[in-house]
Order: structure tokens, then C-alpha cells, then sequence
């Protein structure tokens, strides 16, 4: 929410019409007219339609959707709940698998497919993916959410900034 203050600048518009400082002196001491406009600004609504899984099932705790929603927050976006609403619709799809064990470590692998569509007219204005994105830790959920840890940071610093490119045309 912005407000923005407008006054009158009666001083300036005297000392262009007229040169007299007695007037300025009177005009200095009475109030001022001023009114106060309110500007609710916000920027493009977006509508996030996720899928966060691993191994095939949805996962309680997202892990890439925060880091999507933060760096978009950041830039003024704003994230609305009805499609009707939005400006842009964006899909994100992650899915983490298991891969190996090797002695006491587990590995794990992720992909990662996002789509943004401008809905006014359903043009695709950006589609990136990332995939076999590891992660390794002590278990085999573990490792799968390392790996999901790591889609969200090099989402943030790769596929991000491509998109704003595009949101922003």
C-alpha cells in the first residue's frame, strides 16, 4: 500500500503570478488545501499449481514451492488461491527417487518440469526443467529430500531469473 500526499504549492504559483511578499507571508500562516490519495499496489497475481513428490507420493512439507514463492514475493508478485484472478499460471512438477546405497550412504535423484502460462492468452511464456539432480544423505528419504533441496536453490539461481525475464516482457 503506497500513499501519495498532494498539496498545493500556493507560494510558487503567487511568486509566478504575482511579486508580493506581504500576500506569501499571509498565505504561509493559513492551512494549506491537501488531499491524501491511496494506492493499493500490488504486482501480476499468480496462480501456483505444485506437485511436490517423492518416490510417487505427494510430500507433507513442501520443499521447492517455498523457494519459488519467496524469490517471487521479493520481486512484488502476489499468489492468489481462484485461476480467475491470476495473470499467470504457473506449474511446477518435482518428484524425487530413490537411486543407490553404497555401504552406509544413499543416493537419490530429481527432476523438476515448470511451465508459465499468460493467461490472458494462454500463451507458454517459459517452460524449463532440471533433471537427475542428486542428493545424498544416511537414508534413502533423506537423500530424496536433499535432492529436493537442491532443485529449490538452483531454481532460485537459474530458472528464476529466465522466467522473471519472461513475466516481465
Amino acid at each position: 500500500m503506497q500513499i501519495i500526499l498532494i498539496e498545493a504549492d500556493l507560494e510558487r504559483a503567487l511568486k509566478e503570478s504575482f511579486n508580493i511578499n506581504m500576500t506569501i507571508s499571509l498565505l504561509k500562516s493559513l492551512k494549506r488545501p491537501h488531499t491524501q490519495i491511496v494506492f493499493n499496489v500490488s504486482g501480476p497475481a499468480i496462480f501456483l499449481k505444485i506437485s511436490e513428490k517423492t518416490d510417487g507420493k505427494p510430500i507433507s512439507l513442501p520443499r521447492v514451492e517455498p523457494a519459488l514463492k519467496d524469490k517471487l514475493a521479493r520481486r512484488g508478485y502476489t499468489f492468489v488461491s481462484d485461476i480467475n484472478q491470476a495473470d499467470f499460471l504457473i506449474e511446477l512438477q518435482c518428484e524425487a527417487r530413490s537411486g543407490s546405497q553404497m555401504q552406509s550412504l544413499y543416493s537419490a535423484f530429481a527432476d523438476l518440469n515448470l511451465s508459465v502460462i499468460q493467461l490472458s492468452d494462454g500463451k507458454e511464456l517459459d517452460k524449463s526443467n532440471l533433471t537427475r539432480v542428486k542428493g545424498i544423505d544416511l537414508s534413502f528419504e533423506k537423500a530424496q529430500y536433499k535432492a529436493l533441496d537442491e532443485i529449490g536453490s538452483r531454481l532460485k539461481s537459474e530458472l528464476i531469473p529466465t522466467m522473471l525475464e519472461q513475466l516481465n516482457k
